[in-house]
Parts: C-alpha cells; structure tokens; sequence
C-alpha cells in the first residue's frame, strides 16, 4: 500500500449498489451518524460516539455494517485509528432528510486522492472543529460555536501597493467560523479565519498571509464576501514554540508591512495548549498586540 495515499473502501453509484444484505436495516441512529460525516467531513469512532452521546462499541458496529453497505468509506493507515467518511450511497439519504444538496456533496468522495500531508492537515480542522463544538454543549462555557465553514466558497484574492508596489495574493483561509458570547446582550459574538499550520520549519510565505488577511480587511472585502462587520485570524499550530515564533514574528513586523493597529487582529495558539479541548474557551491565545499575554478567544 502506498502510505502517501488513502486507502478507501470503493465508491459505486446508488444504482449500482448491491441490494442490502439480508439482516441489514437502515435505523435513525444511522442517519445521525451520517448528518455528523457530512457537518465534519471525516471522523474518528470515538468522535462520532460522543458527538453523538452513543456508546463507542455500538457506533463501531453500526460504523462497520454502514461502510459494508457502502454508505460511508473507511481510511485506513498503519498503526492509526480508522477515519470515516461519507460514501456516494449516503447522498440520497441527506437529501432526502434535507441535510445536504447534491451539489454540496458532489466533490466530497475523492477521498483516494488525498495526500498524507493533505489528509493530516485535514483531520488537524476536524480536530478543532469537535472541539469547538464539544465546548459549546457545556452549560458553563461563555462561548459557543455559531456556524463553521470550509471549502472554495471561502477563497478570493486581493491586491494592494505595497512595499513591492502593487501585490496581488490570493486570500485562501483553511476555515471560517463564528462564536456566540453567551455573556454580552443579544450573545454578540466573533467572526474568525482559520490558519491550521503543521509546519516546523520556517514559513517564507506565511507573511504574505498576513497581509493578504490585513488587506482584506482594509479594503472591507469582508463585508461584501460575508456580511460580517469585522473578524480576527486565528493561527493554530502543533507546538507553542511554533506558535510564539510567528507571534512574535507579527509583532516585529515593521508598521510600513503591518501597521500597528493591525497586531490585535491576529491570534495564536497551539494544540498543545488546547490540549484535550478543555482550554479552548480559556486564555491559551496570544495576540500580535501583546505576544506576553494569554487572553480568551473573546
């Protein structure tokens, strides 16, 4: 097997599917589980059992007897837990409940294309995503996750004169997601842009990033693309070290790359710091502003 490359279970067409299996029978629970594959794209057993609130041995057995079926695929590596994923014979299924169009769906099963360096950043954004949506359950949390977006629909371009004279960057954020304070009147929250970075190694074009988010926002792109007033960028990293280092860097920008009142505008953070998730509503982020500091998301 080439580790490089997912290893799927093979799609077929839903006319083409077998006939059920005598003894299979398509229950509620299952649908649950597919709604949860299609809101997060991929996902562990024991992510599926507590989104779900279901016991971890019974979602495994429903999980098998789906992918046998050809609802949903199964990625498997060495010496890794299995990934599940939608499979072509789910789409009838969501839209019939609502869930999804076929349109939405229509580029979600190439999943023997997906590089391993493609793949582990990918499951880094499934990572965040259940966390985010595992802290908002809890009666306690003073945030809560509003809606999560990914895909090309996110993407644009932006140009600017700059100290190169006039620069166009592509504007390509991994995702976009919204919070709720649950504290303040009518539960004003936050729009944030998502940087999932697995490097280690210094990022020569991670500058660029920045400003192609700080020019989106001068020039307001942000209100005619999403209709939000405002947003910040949220910098998840493997290791703190690596978050502090392009904190850091941010804030030594000089103010004719990055003028000052643009630092607030970027966070950071690691999984090491968020850990289990626990820490994700807590003050693990630092800001470009005031690296020293850890502060809340909000």
């Amino acid at each position: 097997m080439n580790e490089g490359v997912t290893e799927p279970i093979a799609d077929v067409e839903p006319s083409c599917v077998p006939p059920q299996k005598k003894g299979f029978a398509f229950v509620a629970g299952d649908v649950a589980i597919l709604k949860l594959l299609h809101e997060f794209r991929f996902l562990r057993c024991e992510d599926i059992a507590v989104l779900a609130g279901r016991h971890q041995m019974s979602v495994y057995r429903r999980l098998s007897k789906l992918v046998e079926e050809r609802y949903i695929t199964v990625v498997r590596r060495p010496l890794q837990k299995h990934v599940y994923g939608l499979a072509k014979r789910a789409l009838p299924v969501l839209v019939e409940e609502g869930s999804a169009s076929a349109e939405l769906l229509d580029g979600r099963f190439r999943t023997g294309e997906l590089t391993d360096l493609f793949f582990k950043h990918e499951m880094m954004l499934v990572k965040l995503h259940v966390m985010l949506s595992l802290a908002s359950r809890k009666p306690e949390a003073p945030l809560e996750l509003d809606y999560w977006q990914e895909g090309k629909e996110l993407w644009n371009t932006v140009s600017f004169v700059g100290t190169r004279g006039m620069t166009k960057l592509p504007f390509r954020p991994d995702a976009f997601f919204g919070l709720i304070d649950r504290r303040r009147p009518g539960r004003q929250g936050g729009n944030f842009f998502l940087e999932a970075d697995r490097s280690h190694e210094p990022h020569p074009v991670f500058g660029d990033k920045l400003l192609a988010y700080w020019h989106y926002h001068e020039q307001r792109l942000h209100t005619e693309q999403f209709d939000i007033p405002t947003f910040r960028v949220l910098t998840v990293t493997l290791t703190q070290l690596r978050a502090d280092n392009l904190c850091r860097m941010t804030a030594a920008l000089p103010p004719s790359v990055l003028p000052e009142r643009a630092r607030k505008f970027f966070l950071y953070t690691s999984l090491e710091a968020l850990g289990d998730g626990a820490q994700i509503f807590g003050t693990v982020y630092h800001s470009a502003q005031d690296p020293t500091m850890g502060k809340p998301l909000i």
